[in-house]
């Protein structure tokens, strides 16, 4: 017996690496122009098949991760406010399901990844580019050279895109008084690290963090030491 031409009782097989296929090949003709040169036939060709590969390979890992998640932690991602968040907190729930045991450079990924969302919570969020172009009144291109000189603090996510930590704003809008000093005390220091210190809870006053009190000098002069220190630690 068949149904609309299929087999009775066979289940269509799921079609996982179409959809990358799909986006691949929908974005072909814009590829085929990269600076001067063109992609060729061939290129698009290899990349479709790696987008294909790294499509089977990230949704094994990811049923994976949700067949070792408990109740809770599936609760706790679905209430994440962002897919990507969602992501993060079902791989590093059960970073090492279906790998060997002594894959600890996967849970040190993990782990980094979940670090770096706790930091963007604590820090309000990450605003793109175009909307900090829009607060200051400036062009985005204006925004990511201020983030280059280091004047504004800027930290790479996900495919490499600038996030503007939304917190380091004061309530006029501009760039808290002490945000560029200290970044420019710290040249060699990561972005995220300064964050990291940033989000501090400050000890002396209840739910501000280190970065809203950079206008007195004291705090101020505190956090550049402590990067100071960091920096010639890491030298070292």
């Amino acid at each position: 017996m068949t149904v609309h031409g299929k087999p009775a009782g066979k289940r269509t097989p799921i079609r996982e690496a179409a959809e990358p296929a799909r986006l691949v090949g929908a974005r072909a003709k814009s590829m085929r122009h990269v600076g001067s040169a063109e992609a060729t036939d061939s290129e698009l060709a290899a990349r479709s098949k790696l987008a294909r590969a790294l499509y089977r390979r990230s949704v094994g890992q990811f049923r994976a991760s949700l067949a070792a998640m408990s109740m809770d932690e599936m609760l706790s991602a679905v209430e994440a406010k962002t897919p990507a968040e969602t992501i993060v907190r079902v791989i590093s729930s059960a970073p090492d399901a279906g790998l060997p045991a002594e894959s600890a450079w996967t849970r040190a990924l993990a782990r980094g990844a979940e670090r770096k969302q706790e930091l963007i919570e604590r820090a309000g969020g990450c605003l793109l580019p175009v909307e900090v172009a829009r607060r200051l009144e400036i062009s985005p291109q204006a925004v990511k050279q201020r983030i280059e000189r280091r004047a504004l603090l800027g930290v790479r996510t996900s495919g490499g895109r600038w996030g503007i930590p939304a917190r380091q704003f004061g309530p006029d809008g501009e760039v808290r008084a002490g945000i560029a000093q200290v970044l420019k005390s710290a040249p060699d220091v990561d972005a995220w690290v300064i964050l990291s210190l940033l989000v501090e809870p400050d000890p002396a006053s209840k739910g501000r963090l280190m970065m809203e009190r950079l206008d007195e000098r004291d705090v101020l002069r505190g956090m550049v030491e402590r990067l100071r220190t960091y920096g010639e630690h890491s030298a070292a």
